[in-house]
């Protein structure tokens, strides 16, 4: 087995990724809030690195323009907010039909919409890439061997958090909005470079944490041969932002 650094774990996935939350998004479409104003909009993720078995789980996104968004968004900034209110599980009857469970908001699938939401809801939840691969966080190590950070993969983003002398770097990217960005943990202003994220990128993949799975997956797919593209950019910041662009030969960050 060649090594697997994270670069490659990002090239190989993403477009898996992306068709995964275009389908969590036709999802989103097929919910009915309309009769509840405290809900701005839906958004659906799946619950994997917990679960032996895959679970589908909406959250909703507040109005923070009712009352209620208004106090929800004061209680976040106290540190008093409980969460947990604003998600819930999508379970099914024994009629074989789709319900949210979420006391806290008003919403639900028509009975129109019911067959086409267990279809694509289906479709991800038995989903071999779901099942096999989105299990777990995945770790990369330094030079020496100690452990340098960890890859958080879900259909919407894919988390690459530093630790170590990268401790300060979070750096996300987006599949289906063709965006990423490269942040401090902290949100302080730290010393950034593309030799920094270049360095990050290329971090070997630990891989006492790749199942038979995953391997197989990485190295069996043409993306792998890609190179990521990353800008000339030194700066004194918390938060840069870049467009992806992708050709046949190479994903290109621009800053933006």
């Amino acid at each position: 087995m060649s090594e697997i650094t994270m670069k490659d774990v990002l090239l190989t996935t993403k477009d898996k990724l992306g068709k995964l939350e275009k389908k969590l998004r036709q999802l989103k479409d097929l919910t009915y809030t309309e009769c509840d104003k405290n809900i701005k909009e839906v958004r659906y993720v799946l619950l994997t690195t917990d679960t032996k078995i895959p679970e589908l789980s909406c959250v909703v996104i507040w109005n923070d323009k009712r009352i209620k968004g208004k106090i929800n968004n004061l209680l976040l900034r106290r540190g008093l907010y409980v969460y947990g209110r604003e998600s819930g599980l999508v379970t099914r009857d024994n009629n074989g039909n789709s319900h949210i469970n979420i006391n806290e908001y008003s919403l639900g699938i028509l009975d129109y919409n019911q067959e086409k939401f267990k279809d694509i809801s289906d479709e991800l939840l038995n989903d071999e890439f779901v099942r096999e691969f989105l299990q777990g966080n995945l770790y990369f190590k330094n030079k020496e061997g100690k452990p340098a950070g960890l890859i958080t993969l879900t259909p919407n983003f894919i988390d690459v958090r530093g630790c170590e002398n990268l401790d300060s770097l979070l750096f996300s990217y987006y599949p289906v909005d063709n965006k990423s960005s490269l942040i401090s943990h902290y949100r302080s202003k730290i010393s950034m470079s593309d030799e920094t994220l270049i360095e990050l990128l290329n971090m070997p993949i630990d891989s006492h944490y790749l199942s038979d799975y995953q391997t197989r997956f990485i190295e069996s797919s043409s993306k792998r041969n890609k190179e990521i593209i990353v800008p000339r950019f030194s700066c004194e910041s918390e938060h840069i932002d870049f467009d992806v662009k992708e050709d046949k030969k190479n994903l290109c960050l621009i800053k933006r």
